[in-house]
């Protein structure tokens, strides 16, 4: 309940927030996939529905249609179809192995991403290679941030349980 909370409220705030790329359409890019993606890791299907639907809703009141809303909804509908379905095999992984397989993850929604637009709006994202480049680059260490700091937030949420129980 309180991780769905506060990734909903991650999410609003990004849709709510977004910044402008130097790019002639003025594209807006916000960073709503983070959030979206780490809690549908750590929560599975459960709060990954949750989370796009809040996605979905805050996005369409927003204003920001066309075919970018579409686009979106694609891409994060594929991000609760399928980034649950990793969830046992990434909390297997060592910690250098989690922050490339939410690496790869990220960077394949936007790769993903690019494609879809490209045969379903025929979005010309082969002309801005450098564009994507930076938004993936921008993704990337979002992520790596994002990971690190949910990380130690566990470490210290267990370090207290135990501390606790020995207290005991």
């Amino acid at each position: 309940m309180i991780l769905t909370l506060l990734y909903s409220i991650s999410i609003t705030l990004c849709i709510l927030f977004p910044y402008q790329l130097m790019v002639p359409e003025g594209f807006q890019f916000d960073l709503r996939q983070i959030p979206l993606i780490i809690g549908a890791l750590y929560g599975g299907y459960h709060i990954a529905w949750w989370l796009f639907l809040v996605s979905a809703i805050v996005r369409y009141l927003t204003g920001s249609g066309g075919e970018g809303l579409y686009l979106a909804l694609i891409n994060q509908f594929a991000i609760f179809l399928f980034v649950p379905l990793a969830k046992e095999y990434y909390f297997k992984l060592r910690y250098h192995k989690r922050v490339f397989a939410i690496s790869f993850i990220a960077l394949l929604s936007l790769f993903f991403n690019a494609i879809v637009g490209w045969v379903f709006f025929h979005d010309p994202f082969y002309e801005a290679w450098d564009f994507w480049g930076m938004l993936m680059l921008t993704n990337l260490s979002l992520q790596l941030l994002r990971l690190f700091l949910l990380n130690r937030l566990l470490k210290i949420i267990t370090f207290n349980k135990i501390l606790v129980k020995t207290k005991n």
